[in-house]
């Protein structure tokens, strides 16, 4: 039992990922160890989607799961609004993640926006919330999100890279902003300032697993008992205790996701 004065939500990874889901026991044992209750699996795949159900299944209250087709994938599966609704009905918590992506994939531009589109008329149909990826896209993404009316149903702007002024548009339509080790980057000055300036219930804490790992283990594979790290940087940042964080940023999660499943 975690007799912890605090526990922290991993609120994006991808436990089912080689190496994480080579070997379970070890990623669990590690999340109770740095006081990690949860973590929500996110798909990017049709194909992962059946994985991060099971891991939700077999570890209720422990793993989460979150569908979507990533903006860069080569899936062929049908991501139409009514395949994904059928694909995130149920106990999923959200849709996504989704968005756009413009380091690697301008030549894409026409099937992303189509693609995300989908995602947020199918979010908008069940009424779960949607997890938002962006890469050199972070405006038009947002001004996707306006005009498909995404504010209805909210979610995250996943692995937070913006600068002040797109984390302030995000949270006028009913986005929080989370934040990954990239915050704990020697480099990363601007992204704590940000950090800082956010409102108690407009942000939170992720690890992007297996990729993306904080300070001290940069370089080497992330988990989703990393999330204590990011955590602590924050806390830092923000003047506050890592116990003020964890109940912020668990009280946003269970804000944003639970609610789509009550």
């Amino acid at each position: 039992m975690n007799t912890a004065s605090f526990s922290l939500i991993d609120s994006h990874c991808h436990p089912h990922f080689p190496p994480l889901g080579d070997d379970r026991q070890a990623v669990l044992t590690t999340m109770r160890e740095h006081e990690v209750s949860a973590a929500l699996a996110v798909a990017t795949t049709h194909m992962e989607m059946e994985a991060v159900r099971g891991l939700a299944k077999q570890y209720p209250g422990i793993f989460y799961a979150a569908c979507g087709v990533h903006p860069l994938s080569n899936d062929t599966e049908d991501d139409s609004e009514a395949a994904l609704v059928q694909a995130c009905g149920g106990d999923v918590l959200a849709v996504g993640e989704t968005g756009l992506d413009f380091f690697r994939g301008q030549e894409t531009e026409a099937m992303q926006r189509r693609r995300f589109a989908a995602h947020i008329a199918a979010a908008r149909k069940l009424q779960k919330p949607l997890i938002i990826h962006t890469r050199d896209s972070q405006d038009a993404v947002l001004d996707m999100l306006r005009a498909e009316n995404a504010r209805d149903v909210g979610g995250v702007l996943h692995c937070f890279t913006g600068d002040a002024k797109q984390a302030r548009a995000g949270l006028d339509i009913n986005f929080v902003v989370s934040f990954s080790g990239i915050v704990t980057f020697k480099k990363s000055i601007a992204m704590r300032d940000v950090a800082r300036l956010m409102p108690a219930d407009g942000y939170l804490v992720e690890t992007d697993s297996p990729y993306l790992a904080p300070v001290p283990y940069r370089g080497k594979t992330n988990t989703p008992a990393y999330v204590r790290y990011v955590a602590e940087t924050i806390a830092t940042v923000r003047g506050q205790t890592l116990a003020q964080t964890a109940a912020e940023t668990s009280a946003t999660f269970n804000r944003i996701f639970k609610k789509s499943v009550d």
